[in-house]
């Protein structure tokens, strides 16, 4: 009875705030923890509080709708929803309203863990604003556990704040380097977030867009409602919008939908036309006709998202209040709001900078356990070239303790791979301040690069391995936070194709001073959708407003880049050759799937306890919520002989030129087809070079000039990429006689596949693997199989000047290497020729 009684005061504590009997306060105060509360992990948006049992002392009368509670869930990031390792964390810049932190908030986090963990020495950490506000014991191997905190009221500010979750984890019975690598916890995307009162209205301002509520995945749902007088240049103004939205919010998961009609829930509607079209729309007729340029923030309301709406009196003002929209600012919040929001997705760095890691998103913290680790986000330019002609370096400021056994290190990855160790050898321990450790400038690549520390710090007390002492160990490592990151001068030119940067950031929409075009053959809603949503994704990469013309015929090879988005069916053979791809074999991949339902036909139906088993399938395999998992129950269907099912059928990239006809010509091809400078027929072709044209002569150098990375590894006619399995193809190549004129293929079996497979795609944990020259979506496994061009070529992006120049030199000569030797050795022989017809002619002559 006793029990119960503690448990309803500290109920009620929790729920009443300030009026909680003094006994409950109390309580609270002596145990942080007893707060916590877990519930059914299957809620509902709207989340109520249980009422406490009656207490012998008076509880202030609280209506229904104060008691309520709906769940904010938080965005979709880059560095996910999986905590692993010994420590793992992931942050995220969230936007609050005034309104919002004004009274005390909540924050639910919802998590699975794997069954190695050991709750007594595992925790997750919750940080507002780099200032921790509960921890939670890490117990969660069968089912998704739910908890709740209390967030002080003044520690929160009006704008961005800074929320940050770290996990420490220690292995059951393995006190192993590698055991380490069996912990994870993972977060649960639609039972974590703040728990804002029922009868908050969210954003009610343009610059509350930040504050926009994501879906129950963490997704941003976005609807454009078009009115019935559509065109291209309307279509032109609704793509801007969608791309101003997702930059203004930092949504890295948009999900774009077109239709006619307002909807409700989270995410937001989007209306662009003139005044008179949209008042005709459901939900808009009370618009105020406009004396001008107009921009309206409708707020929520129980019937209809927030609504954003861009209109004017003619096309020319639309286009002004779109400008105005671009511009607003959201520099509000806390300081560590703001620096969140600055390396959200990533940092963006040019040549000749140095970041702190503070800058970045990482905070000083002492570490006890075997294996550390934390991570980096950095956004180089969309035109930096990667090659080995200089080095950055990690200045690194810490420590380790004394009696690290042989083998302890640190050892930084770049990118998923080993860069670098640095040996951790002093038996004695050391306390160092900015210890150099030089990395290959080669391994870094254009748009989103992450950087890996870990610090592998075994000790002969290991071998005991005794689970109790874990959590009391002494420190073994130190990492500070002013460790820097130094990046030297780099080389400024663009190599296409290249999915990756296009992908991570928005090259050659941005970047080159040309026309964008945006080429949708059958501009019906689901291609439109994802149309909308690749142009959202690739302008938040890019960091700015991508400005697509759209067209519904062939633009031409030499006016501009294109993005080209449609259902298979809907392109000529001519438009497919123009990205490289085989008409034939695509459509004989995709021709079963135009006939089956938009669920695939395979699906059956799933009871609750199926559905939650599923969804705690998916937490286990942090599967992409978009993405089209396999059904264990789904039926096997049997391909009928000679299907392109039963064949796997692949579709090869050819060039849409010219096809190698035999093996010898393949070669022929492969070493001497690709005019790289040695192969060129006559020096006789340059042009004169003078003050002049000197401009003229650069630009064409860098386009004959072939990208030489891997140039004689690969075949003209290279491997598939694409089969039965896969679900989506992108696919880019070169045309003009500069090859500015890059296409950029996306496609799909049908219209209703390319939206889904689109979303599936942007998913931040899919959305990374786009690379190579052509890339092929497997959405039931959530993978992207990716080919390297053959034909990539420098772009080029800058002004001309000696610095640059020699840069991308030293670049293609550390890439080439037996082309520099070549070079080296001519040179030395033509220095012997020379001396010795000089020393020849000197002298006395006997």
């Amino acid at each position: 009875m006793l029990k119960s009684r503690v448990i309803a005061l500290v109920l009620a504590g929790v729920l009443f705030g300030p009026g909680t009997s003094v006994c409950a306060q109390s309580l609270m105060q002596a145990e942080p923890l007893t707060h916590l509360r877990t519930i059914d992990p299957v809620t509902t948006e709207a989340i109520a509080a249980p009422a406490a049992k009656p207490a012998p002392v008076a509880l202030p009368v609280v209506s229904p709708l104060e008691n309520a509670l709906v769940l904010r869930h938080l965005p979709n990031n880059a560095q996910g929803m999986r905590l692993g390792g010994e420590i793992g964390s992931s942050e995220w810049p969230i936007y609050l309203t005034p309104a919002q932190v004004s009274h005390p908030l909540k924050f639910q986090l919802g998590y699975l863990s794997a069954v190695s963990d050991l709750p007594e020495a595992s925790k997750l950490s919750i940080l507002v604003n780099d200032v921790s506000i509960g921890e939670i014991e890490i117990d969660a191997p069968h089912k998704v556990k739910t908890s709740i905190v209390d967030v002080p009221a003044d520690l929160l500010k009006a704008g961005f704040n800074s929320l940050r979750i770290v996990a420490q984890q220690r292995h059951r019975v393995d006190c192993s380097l590698s055991a380490t690598y069996e912990l994870w916890t993972q977060i649960d995307a639609t039972q974590t977030g703040f728990l804002l009162p029922a009868s908050d209205t969210g954003a009610t301002a343009l610059e509350d867009i930040p504050a926009l509520p994501p879906g129950s995945q963490g997704a941003m749902p976005i609807r454009v409602i078009l009115p019935g007088a559509t065109n291209a240049s309307t279509l032109d103004q609704m793509l801007r919008m969608v791309e101003i939205v997702a930059i203004r919010g930092r949504f890295e998961q948009p999900l774009v939908e077109v239709g006619n009609a307002l909807a409700s829930g989270s995410g937001v509607n989007l209306a662009v036309g003139l005044n008179e079209e949209l008042v005709k729309l459901g939900g808009l007729e009370a618009l105020a006709a406009p004396t001008g340029p107009s921009l309206e923030f409708l707020p929520a309301t129980p019937a209809r998202r927030a609504t954003i709406v861009a209109s004017g009196r003619s096309k020319a003002e639309i286009d002004q209040a779109l400008d105005l929209f671009a511009n607003f600012s959201d520099s509000n919040g806390s300081v560590q709001g703001l620096r969140a929001a600055r390396a959200f997705p990533g940092y963006r760095v040019e040549g000749g900078s140095r970041l702190k890691l503070r800058d970045l998103g990482v905070i000083s913290q002492e570490f006890n356990g075997h294996l550390f680790h934390t991570s980096v986000s950095i956004v180089m330019p969309s035109d930096f070239y990667p090659a080995d002609y200089a080095k950055f370096s990690l200045e690194l400021s810490g420590g380790y303790a004394p009696g690290l056994a042989t083998g302890a290190q640190i050892v930084i990855s770049i990118n998923n791979r080993i860069a670098v160790g640095s040996a951790l050898d002093k038996s004695s321990g050391e306390v160092f301040k900015a210890r150099t450790i030089d990395l290959p400038l080669g391994m870094l690549r254009p748009g989103l690069n992450k950087l890996d520390i870990d610090a592998h710090l075994p000790m002969q007390a290991d071998s005991a391995c005794d689970p109790a002492a874990l959590s009391t160990a002494h420190k073994r490592f130190l990492l500070l936070d002013d460790t820097q990151i130094i990046i030297p001068a780099i080389a400024r030119v663009a190599v296409s194709p290249n999915l990756s940067i296009t992908a991570t950031g928005g090259f050659p929409f941005a970047g080159l001073k040309l026309i964008s075009h945006l080429y949708i053959p059958s501009p019906d809603p689901d291609t439109l959708a994802a149309a909308a949503t690749l142009a959202a994704r690739m302008s938040l990469s890019a960091g700015q407003p991508l400005d697509f013309r759209l067209s519904t015929s062939n633009p031409s090879l030499d006016d501009g880049s294109t993005l080209v988005v449609a259902a298979a069916p809907a392109l000529t053979p001519a438009a497919l050759a123009i990205a490289g791809v085989d008409s034939n074999q695509i459509l004989n991949i995709w021709k079963p799937r135009a006939f089956l339902p938009k669920d695939a036909g395979e699906r059956l139906s799933l009871s609750k306890y199926e559905a939650l088993n599923q969804a705690r399938i998916a937490l286990q395999r942090n599967f992409p919520a978009e993405c089209r998992m396999r059904d264990a129950r789904a039926k096997t269907r049997v391909p009928a002989a000679g299907s392109p099912s039963a064949q796997k059928v692949a579709a090869k990239v050819v060039d849409a030129r010219q096809k190698p006809a035999g093996l010898a010509d393949q070669w022929e091809q492969s070493v001497n087809g690709k005019r790289s400078w040695l192969s060129w027929p006559a020096w006789a072709t340059l042009p004169e070079i003078d003050g002049s044209s000197f401009m003229d002569a650069w630009d064409w150098t860098v386009a004959q000039v072939t990208w030489g990375r891997d140039r004689l590894s690969s075949s003209s006619e290279p491997a598939s990429v694409i089969d039965a399995d896969a679900s989506l193809l992108m696919a880019q190549k070169n045309h003009g006689a500069a090859g500015e004129g890059i296409w950029t293929l996306v496609t799909a079996a049908t219209p209703a596949d390319l939206k889904q497979n689109v979303f599936c795609l942007v998913d931040p944990r899919v959305w990374s693997q786009v690379g190579g020259g052509v890339a092929a979506l497997n959405a039931s496994e959530a993978k992207i199989n990716s080919l390297a061009a053959t034909d990539a070529r420098f772009i080029n992006t800058q002004p001309l000047s000696y610095s640059n120049v020699r840069l991308i030199a030293a670049g293609w000569f550390s890439l080439n290497r037996w082309v520099y030797v070549a070079v080296i050795m001519g040179m030395a022989l033509l220095l012997a020729g020379a001396t010795m017809i000089f020393v020849k002619n000197i002298g006395r002559r006997t």
